[in-house]
């Protein structure tokens, strides 16, 4: 996810971050983890994203900015 990490890096926003955690980590996951910082939310991001730390790899899988039609997390 070494091109992902870059992209993630750039998002601040904590709702679009928890979006993003539930799509790839699932509504339970996000949920659980409302309260966390948003470097502890794009951990778990890509642990999603790579499969790691025990979790599992969320594939195929694309933010919604980068589908088509595009669309928005918030």
């Amino acid at each position: 996810m070494v091109g992902g990490r870059a992209f993630f890096d750039q998002v601040r926003n904590r709702e679009v971050l928890l979006a993003v955690t539930g799509a790839v980590a699932g509504p339970e996951v996000a949920a659980a983890n409302a309260g966390e910082k948003g470097k502890a939310l794009k951990a778990i991001i890509a642990d999603c994203i790579d499969g790691t730390n025990g979790r599992a790899k969320a594939e195929p899988w694309v933010p919604q900015w980068m589908e088509f039609p595009p669309s928005v997390y918030t």
